[in-house]
């Protein structure tokens, strides 16, 4: 299927590897290919790869826009469900919160549960 929607490889979903001497399939023959036929060379062909694979992943890293910090004039939490629970055993919840609250990098955070397990209150707390 990933030749079928690049059949160049442009996007280099396919990497073949060539482990010992062999006829590589028709459809395979216009990629390039890493030669690890030599295991002697192996290690050295490995790191090759790696820093390629990086190379490429960091290359298709997308830019993710910067939004300004909300103005604390559009901050308004006195409408949200008042909750008179006590909370428990939500630390890592609360830290994540106090973190993204902190980050200029973190724009949402969604906690997904059923109704009455405790999110507003997590909120709130």
């Amino acid at each position: 299927m990933v030749q079928t929607l690049d059949p160049m490889g442009e996007k280099k979903k396919i990497l073949p590897i060539l482990l010992e001497d062999c006829q590589l399939p028709t459809r395979l023959r216009i990629l390039s290919y890493f030669d690890f036929r030599d295991p002697n060379e192996r290690q050295t062909r490995l790191e090759h790869l790696i820093r390629d694979i990086k190379k490429d992943f960091a290359a298709a890293a997308p830019t993710l826009p910067h939004y300004p910090p909300l103005p604390a004039e559009h901050l308004d939490i006195t409408r949200w469900p008042k909750t008179e629970f006590e909370l428990f055993g939500r630390q890592q919840e609360l830290a994540r919160l106090d973190q993204a609250w902190q980050s200029a990098d973190t724009n949402v955070i969604s906690f997904v549960a059923f109704g009455g397990v405790g999110k507003t209150t997590l909120v709130n707390k």
